[in-house]
């Protein structure tokens, strides 16, 4: 049979979220409107809990705790994209010929690309633009489009597209116009 007393470590994370759910009710219970659970678990308590855990000996029940915990709020990177992280982020440029920065995640947190889309004011004649994941030196381009309007990327890299802090979404056009706005449509997976 399992031990399943806890130390000092592992009552803090459990102090720290016991008024949380693991995840909301199926609404097949009616737990609807004041009857649903005060606050649902998401990938900022599970960060903000987890972070405060060091790894040494004195710690290994915490950080079985927390891999359990990640794993049935489904905040885990194991089930695939984190519940909740879904996000369209914008960027906006007016130069031409500038390579900027779309999104960059903080520091151990992994994204995934979806989509990207922009929309360019004032363009006159075709504007070239490109997608790029960079390290701050060294780039690489993710996919390019040819416009005089507004458009969108889709994607054809095949796999994912996984970017973190350290190798970032950024953006490059060139051509005559007023600016050009990105638009990524992102998911965290880790």
């Amino acid at each position: 049979m399992p031990d399943h007393s806890l130390d000092k470590p592992s009552k803090r994370i459990i102090d720290q979220l016991n008024t949380k759910t693991v995840g909301p009710p199926l609404p097949s219970t009616g737990l609807v409107g004041d009857q649903s659970p005060a606050a649902v678990i998401d990938v900022g308590d599970i960060d903000q809990v987890r972070n405060q855990i060091h790894i040494s000996e004195p710690n290994i029940k915490a950080l079985s705790l927390m891999n359990t915990l990640s794993q049935v709020s489904n905040m885990s990177s194991n089930s695939g994209p984190i519940v909740g992280t879904m996000a369209i982020k914008t960027s906006t440029s007016a130069g031409s010929g500038t390579l900027h920065t779309i999104f960059r995640p903080n520091a151990g947190e992994i994204w995934q690309l979806v989509d990207a889309s922009f929309d360019l004011d004032n363009a006159t004649g075709a504007v070239n633009l490109r997608l790029y994941l960079s390290d701050g030196t060294n780039s690489v381009v993710v996919d390019h489009e040819s416009e005089s309007a507004s458009g969108e990327f889709t994607t054809d890299t095949i796999g994912p597209i996984l970017f973190n802090y350290d190798v970032y979404l950024q953006g490059w056009q060139q051509g005559t116009f007023d600016g050009v706005t990105w638009k990524a449509a992102v998911v965290r997976v880790r």
